[in-house]
Formats: C-alpha cells, structure tokens, sequence
C-alpha cells in the first residue's frame, strides 16, 4: 500500500495528474515515476548514529488487558552464523495450514538463493520439527519454527529479535502470501538492492491511510537499527485482528519511517498500477504481473470478495511468463 503525506520530507514525491491527483488529496504519495526510480533530498539516514542494539522483549499493556508476547523460536535447521557473511538476506514469514512447504513456498526461496540471497525461513506451520527437517528448501536457507503467533510481523519481529546481526545488513522481509515467482526475480532484486531509498517496497496503498504494503520490503543496511523502526519491531505482539495487524504493525511501520525521516522507492506506485484507494495485489494484479513481478496474491483465487476467475489468471500467467499456474499450487 502507498504513503502519502501532508509533507514532503525526505520521502519519494508524489506524481502528478490523472489517479495521482486523488492520491495528492491523501498528501505526498511515497511513490516513484513509472520506471519504478526514487527521488533522495538532503534529509539522508545516517545509520551509524541510529545504531540500536535488540534488547529486551517487553510490552506494557493498559491495566486489565493481558499481555500476548512471542516466544523464543526454534533453530530446526541450518547455521546462523553462516548467513553473516552474505550482504542481503531475506526474511520469509511462512504459514501453511497442511503443514507443509508448498511448491510456491519453495520455489521463492530457490528463487532468492538463484540471486545470492540466502533465506531465514521462519514458519507457524502445524509440523513438527522432525517434518519441517525433511523439507527440500535450498542448501542455504536457516529454518526457524515458532508458535502460530501474531502472524507475518511476528515471525519478522522474533527472526530480527533472535538475528541482531541483520540490522547491519541489507534486509528483505517477505512471506508466502504470493503464488510464484513465475519467472527470475533478478529483476525485482536488482531494482530493489541498488535503490538508495532507506525502504524500498514493490508498492503501496493508500487504504486507510497510505502505506508501503509489507508483502516484499527491503530495508537497507542499518535501517533495522534505526531507533524508530527497532521499537516498532519491539513492539510486535499477537493480536487476534487481522485488521488491528494491519493498522498496527503494517501502517505503523510506514508511520514510523516517517517520523524517522526515512527514504523510500517503490516498484510501482498506486498510481501507475491505476489502482486509486483499492488495493493493489488484488485490483492490479494484472498490472503487477505485466510489470514484471512474477507473482499473484493468493487471496485473489480463495476470497470471493476480490475472487478471479482461475483460468483467467492462468491464461495471464502462461501469456507472460510461459509457465503453468497449476504447477504452483501443489
């Protein structure tokens, strides 16, 4: 989803005319022209003053609410210290109610080794660690089991809580709410690794209020460390709503770049994608994919609110890419 401001500080700003005019009445859209480029003023994030190391895991609630915190995760396979060496490394939020890694699952982490980026697969299955252990995901990958806890943001807020050492590094934080990649995502990576904004996000919404849409996010190096993002990932707790997360954790997130004065690049804005306030996984998912980001939200062939027909996807899918849809769901 996408920011906007009443301001223009050191985010992206906004574009101009057509769907970007409704976008302006929002304030300054953090998106980007249609190549996908960002824009940097004077306002830069020097990270090393903002170093803040991962402390303590505590929330104070009001009086006579209870406290829902996230437990310490299980190492299942792999080794940590090995991912120290690499300068990008992905976060992948997992879930799937069979247990399982699914074939979608396995091919993006496949997909981001391919690009020199090793994964930290942290899951909520329901397996055990002995099944979790048998599944094919690449040499590289560290494997992490946890409690089926506060969603996405959880298990982000448990792998950087667990990982201090990736707040040094270039950081990607993602999840298996995608069906795909379809194709390379030497692309998407590429445009998102030499980006120079502070976040750089694939796009944005402007539902609610306007934030960068937490399905693929990369944060530069030491950007985790920065005082306002660390507390917000501190923060992170299991909460029953999904759309208390949403305004919680994922608008919060784009509220405290704000307050931090960070950068921030899209791949495509609202406004490219012709989205306007909906959403744009599931109202521009045709655009996204012609785009070049080989992926489509699964919501959009279980959820009968933003339902699309699945030989229409598949049609779209063969026509772009020249892989079968089918072959991703298993």
């Amino acid at each position: 989803m996408g920011l906007a401001y009443g301001r223009q500080s050191a985010f992206v700003r906004s574009e101009r005319g057509g769907a970007g005019a409704a976008a302006g009445r929002a304030g300054k859209e953090f998106s980007k022209n249609a190549a996908g480029s960002s824009t940097r003023d004077s306002q830069m994030l020097h990270s090393a003053r903002f170093h803040v190391p991962w402390v303590g895991y505590s929330i104070q609630m009001p009086k006579g609410r209870t406290i829902v915190t996230l437990a310490e995760p299980r190492l299942v396979m792999g080794d940590p210290a090995s991912l120290m060496s690499s300068d990008a490394i992905a976060v992948v939020a997992h879930f799937d109610p069979a247990g399982r890694l699914d074939t979608s699952s396995r091919r993006l982490l496949e997909g981001l080794e391919s690009c020199g980026v090793p994964s930290v697969l942290v899951t909520t299955a329901p397996a055990a660690d002995s099944e979790i252990a048998a599944w094919a995901v690449p040499e590289s990958t560290i494997v992490y089991a946890r409690e089926n806890r506060g969603y996405d943001f959880g298990s982000w807020a448990v792998a950087l809580r667990t990982l201090p050492g990736l707040a040094q590094k270039t950081v990607i934080l993602t999840n298996n709410s995608m069906i795909g990649p379809f194709g390379s995502l030497q692309p998407v990576l590429s445009t998102a690794l030499s980006s120079d904004a502070d976040l750089w996000a694939v796009t944005a919404s402007l539902q609610i209020r306007p934030h960068l849409q937490s399905f693929f996010l990369r944060f530069a190096p030491e950007v985790l460390a920065n005082r306002a993002i660390a507390r917000h990932f501190r923060s992170v707790r299991h909460l029953r709503r999904k759309m208390t997360i949403v305004r919680k954790y994922e608008i919060g997130l784009s509220d405290a770049a704000r307050r931090a004065n960070l950068t921030t690049a899209l791949w495509r804005s609202p406004t490219a994608l012709g989205v306007g306030f909906d959403n744009p996984t599931t109202r521009g998912w045709k655009e996204l994919l012609d785009s070049g980001y080989p992926f489509l939200k699964r919501t959009i062939l279980h959820d009968e609110r933003v339902l699309v027909d699945e030989q229409t996807l598949s049609d779209a899918v063969r026509l772009r890419y020249g892989v079968e849809l089918a072959d991703y769901l298993s």
